[in-house]
């Protein structure tokens, strides 16, 4: 992927333009695929039994959703409840990576240091 910023860059460069750092070029992963890796990461028997933190991560209800909920279908024969989404599916909470304790810290990075 940086190589496809460089030579984007490249083409649209001016003479005058200073020479493109390829240290400085952050490629961000989709989020789908960063909440999967997150997600197998999570499932791994280091993280089980040791326990892990997440720094800034999951970042939205979107992000918490995907890794720490899993899909389950509907059953056709059961009457769909009227806040339902439309997608046929709800969420379950996946009891195999749920932390049993949340610890958040909110205070200035200098004063947690």
């Amino acid at each position: 992927m940086k190589d496809a910023e460089v030579a984007a860059y490249e083409k649209t460069r001016k003479k005058k333009d200073p020479d493109l750092d390829r240290s400085k070029i952050h490629v961000r992963l989709p989020e789908d695929i960063l909440q999967k890796i997150v997600k197998s990461y999570l499932a791994s028997p280091a993280c089980m039994n040791k326990g892990f933190i997440l720094d800034g991560f999951p970042r939205n209800i979107k992000d918490a959703q995907a890794i720490f909920m899993d899909r389950e279908e509907n059953n056709e024969d059961e009457p769909r409840p009227a806040d339902m989404p439309a997608d046929d599916s709800t969420f379950k909470v996946c009891e195999k990576i749920i932390p049993q304790f949340c610890i958040i810290f909110d205070a200035e990075n200098d004063f947690l240091k």
